[in-house]
């Protein structure tokens, strides 16, 4: 695996501090979204070339996951299919409370495999679901 760019939001009331760094092993990954809690820890940023993949939340095993391809080429959102299409979901992701279509949060191993396939291979793993954003 490559390194891979890691941008990682780390907020105490309202002050933000934003830590960027390298991940080289799988495990370093793994890592980072265990310490997603929908508190203090609750936004990571995977980043490369002109790709980036954003998982958010944390708290009770609840995230959201999305893909951004170029400069508003393409956005793609994480989907879990057994979850009913209006049901809602509230999540601190980048700080703030926001309500999420449930479909849209997905669980811990759903963002890992998401992270690990996107740090391998720069790109949406096919063995998941992914709903394009209009």
């Amino acid at each position: 695996m490559q390194p891979i760019q890691v941008i990682e939001e780390i907020w105490s009331g309202s002050q933000r501090d934003e830590r960027q760094y390298d991940a080289a092993e799988p495990a370093d990954i793994i890592t980072v979204i265990e310490r997603l809690n929908g508190k203090d820890r609750n936004l990571i940023v995977f980043d490369r070339n002109d790709r980036s993949l954003t998982i958010g939340g944390g708290a009770n095993g609840q995230y959201v996951g999305n893909m951004a391809i170029g400069i508003d080429e393409a956005f793609y959102n994480l989907i879990d299919p057994a979850k009913p299409a209006d049901g809602i979901i509230k999540l601190v992701v980048g700080g703030q409370s926001s309500a999420y279509p449930a479909r849209e949060v997905v669980d811990k191993p759903t963002v890992i495999a998401a992270a690990l396939y996107f740090a391998e291979h720069g790109d949406r793993s096919p063995d998941l679901i992914w709903e394009e954003q209009a």
